[in-house]
């Protein structure tokens, strides 16, 4: 064999040792990654954090914090983003609960948050064919409220789908969290849940 033939191959072990290396490295990389990718999300049982941020409710700008809705329970929403297929599932969801008579009879107050700015949800509400219904769309471009409630994945910038019903005294009573859309029928877990 010749010294040129011994030397491409010896070469050609060499980077596949080192593509093995690699591979293994970088999974292991990407697997530390994914797993601080979540903080622990808020559970049932549990009182919400404090959060501060404005939103957009009527075409007004407004303030939002736990204190605006003490005395009432609060279902709160989040999804990755408007002019998606969640947000547009997220608030056709809320349309319908906030025109069921088992949902009106919960009595509750409704916050949509996202990561999307003040003027992305006006021009949301402004451009969607159904309308915009009367919540609150809380902007959070930092991400701090959805890193509170355990739901931002800090890769993307985006929330996960997820449901906080949250109680008079600001205890959380039921939670849910997906990296699909939310749904179905939950006004029946929400009487569950508040019961």
């Amino acid at each position: 064999m010749s010294t040129t033939n011994q030397s491409q191959m010896q070469t050609s072990g060499t980077e596949k040792k080192d593509n093995v290396k690699d591979f293994h490295t970088d999974a292991a990389v990407w697997g530390l990654e994914f797993s601080f990718r979540l903080r622990d999300p808020l559970l049932p049982g549990e009182k919400i954090p404090f959060f501060q941020g404005e939103a957009i409710k009527n075409g007004q700008k407004i303030e939002v914090s736990p204190a605006t809705y003490v005395g009432r329970p609060l279902l709160i929403f989040f999804h990755p983003g408007d002019f998606t297929s969640a947000g547009e599932n997220t608030l056709n969801l809320l349309s319908s609960m906030l025109n069921n008579k088992e949902a009106m009879d919960l009595n509750l107050d409704y916050m949509v948050v996202s990561t999307d700015s003040l003027s992305v949800h006006d021009a949301w509400g402004r451009l969607r064919d159904l309308g915009m219904p009367d919540v609150a769309l809380v902007s959070d471009k930092k991400g701090e409220i959805a890193k509170a409630f355990g739901v931002l994945d800090v890769k993307t910038h985006k929330s996960f789908n997820a449901i906080f019903l949250v109680d008079q005294t600001g205890i959380a009573q039921y939670t849910t969290i997906s990296e699909m859309d939310i749904t179905g029928d939950v006004i029946e877990k929400l009487k569950d849940a508040m019961n």
